[in-house]
């Protein structure tokens, strides 16, 4: 289980507190998470393509 909180910086993972170098926001209707640290933490890759404005994570 993964746990994040707006305005925090800890993100929990299977009960284990970790702190990311940024932190989830509200804005208008959504929510936005940092992605990349939640991508990479999971053992993910992560890579932007600026050409589409697109995150784009692979196992």
């Amino acid at each position: 289980m993964i746990r994040l909180w707006i305005g925090n910086q800890v993100i929990e993972v299977n009960g284990e507190k970790h702190v990311m170098d940024t932190q989830p926001v509200i804005k208008g209707d959504r929510t936005m998470v940092p992605l990349r640290f939640v991508g990479e933490f999971l053992g993910m890759d992560v890579e932007w393509n600026e050409d589409y404005r697109l995150a784009i994570l692979t196992k």
